[in-house]
């Protein structure tokens, strides 16, 4: 599953697809591009990927959340550094026998959403459980939840079991936390308690304009909130 997931997530579009227009007649010509090698099994300066290691499952009709703090360095006005953000998620559930749609060939199927910008993780944590919209501004996806709603018209990121979405700004656009939650929902199997999927998670922060240490950046975080959370146990 981390494999699968991690491919994905390396895969780029060339430069003329990137210009395209019509990014649904790139979809269907190439996907999602490239896979590439350095990028699927390293991090560099410019660029770092979290991952969930193991396939961690998910019973249907819960959530969970993921959370990564974003220095104030990295969102600081004067940086001008354009930052590429890669979400890619990969499941599997029980299918049945007969093929049906999506929503009734897997037990269980997931997708993903994230905060929008500036959104308190708090506020995106009860969306996520009760529902309701936001009035912040979203991220720029390129194939977004909806047909309608990215830069891709036709195509939406949730229709498979593996769910990918990308967005480019500027990076001091980027929230305080940037939050994931990954959902899963009844599908032909409407049992209580029933309904269970196993799923990878992989998040990429990249620099494409500018030159910005990333991945330093990023660790740093990651080992302060380590460190906050082993106080929090000893106490």
């Amino acid at each position: 599953m981390l494999y699968r997931a991690l491919i994905v997530q390396s895969a780029r579009w060339p430069g003329w697809a990137e210009n395209e227009p019509n990014k649904d007649k790139v979809l269907k010509l190439i996907g999602y591009g490239l896979p590439s090698l350095e990028k699927a099994t390293s991090n560099s300066e410019g660029r770092v990927t979290l991952i969930t290691p193991d396939a961690v499952e998910l019973p249907s009709k819960k959530l969970h959340l993921y959370t990564i703090r974003i220095p104030e360095e990295l969102r600081n006005a004067a940086l001008e550094a354009r930052i590429r953000i890669d979400v890619t998620l990969a499941y599997t559930a029980l299918p049945r026998r007969t093929r049906a749609r999506r929503t009734g060939y897997l037990e269980t199927w997931l997708d993903w959403e994230t905060s929008k910008l500036g959104e308190p993780m708090e506020a995106f944590l009860a969306r996520m459980q009760n529902g309701g919209a936001s009035a912040h501004e979203e991220f720029p996806w390129v194939l977004h939840k909806r047909e309608d709603w990215g830069e891709a018209q036709e195509t939406s990121r949730n229709r498979g079991s593996v769910q990918k979405d990308w967005a480019i700004f500027d990076s001091y656009n980027l929230p305080e936390e940037f939050a994931i939650a990954v959902r899963s929902h009844i599908g032909w199997n409407h049992l209580d308690g029933a309904g269970t999927a196993r799923y990878c998670l992989a998040v990429s922060f990249e620099v494409m304009q500018g030159e910005v240490p990333i991945y330093a950046m990023i660790e740093s975080e990651i080992e302060v909130e380590e460190a906050e959370t082993k106080i929090k146990i000893q106490t």
